[in-house]
Formats: C-alpha cells, sequence, structure tokens
C-alpha cells in the first residue's frame, strides 16, 4: 500500500477501533485491540509526524487494560509495548499495575511491557520497574517468572549500553 493511503486510512482505522473497544460483544473488543496493534505498527513505520494517530493508539490501548476480558487485557499490553515509547512513564505506571492480575497470561504480558517501556526511563522509574519485575520472580506460574528473569537481563543490557 502507498504510504498516502496509510496516511489517509490511519486515523479513522484508529478512530474505528476506539470505538468498538467500547462495545459489549468481548469478540469485537478483541478483534478492535488487534486492529489497533496493526493500524498503529503501520503508522509507526513511517517517517512523517503521526503523533495525533500514535496518541490515539497509546489512549486506545490504556482503555483495553481494564476490561474484562483476560485476552484484552493481555493484548492491550502488547499493543500498548509496541505503540508508546519506551520511557513512557503513564504508559509504564499502567502497565505495571496489572503485574499482580489475577490470570497468569496478563502478568506475563504486564512483565514484557514494563520490561519493554522501562527501557529510556530515568533512573529513579528504571529501578522501580526492576524492582517490580524482581518481585515476578517468584510468581505462581513459571511462565511470568521466565519473562521476569528475560526482563531484568534485558534491563541490566539497556543500562550497561547507557553507561
Amino acid at each position: 500500500c502507498s504510504h498516502a493511503w496509510h496516511r489517509k486510512a490511519g486515523p479513522p482505522l484508529l478512530s474505528g477501533c476506539a470505538k468498538r473497544l467500547a462495545g459489549e460483544d468481548a469478540q469485537v473488543r478483541l478483534t478492535a485491540v488487534n486492529a489497533l496493534a496493526a493500524a498503529a505498527s503501520v503508522l509507526s513505520s513511517e517517517e512523517s509526524g503521526h503523533q495525533t494517530a500514535a496518541d490515539a493508539a497509546i489512549a486506545a490501548a490504556l482503555q483495553t487494560l481494564e476490561d474484562a476480558s483476560t485476552d484484552i487485557r493481555r493484548v492491550g499490553l502488547r499493543t500498548l509495548a509496541h505503540v508508546a515509547q519506551p520511557g513512557d512513564a503513564e504508559a509504564l505506571r499502567r502497565a505495571a499495575k496489572l503485574l499482580c492480575d489475577p490470570a497468569w497470561p496478563v502478568r506475563w504480558a504486564a512483565v514484557d511491557a514494563v520490561a519493554w517501556l522501562a527501557q529510556g526511563a530515568d533512573g529513579h522509574v528504571l529501578q522501580l520497574a526492576a524492582s517490580q519485575l524482581a518481585e515476578r520472580l517468584e510468581d505462581q506460574d513459571w511462565p511470568v517468572r521466565c519473562a521476569a528473569a528475560t526482563g531484568l537481563s534485558n534491563l541490566l543490557v539497556f543500562l550497561d549500553a547507557i553507561a
């Protein structure tokens, strides 16, 4: 597809996704958050300024974190980590809230999101994220523990790279 088409179709697609995230049907919400991730990746791949589209994608992804559906919260976290910039303090704070979610797939996605978003954060926020990830090393579910170990390792590599 051409860049002109992306510029024209992207914002309405994001707007449509945001409206469908408020729908009653969980399958519609899940499809909307998946479309949101796809649209955001197309827009973020372009060089020109699509800050309003990125902001709309972040707002919609944040909205999914409150959803009753485990799958929607999980995919919403993955989408948030994809569309928010590393170091985005609000996105990091909201993702960290789901580190204690009752569903392990959501905790796993939250660990991955926190580890990614913490890169680029200031020292205090980075320390807090590392502490939160360290707590997940004792999670009851092994995928969450494994993700926490990987996330902490990636944060150490990031710290070494910037030091």
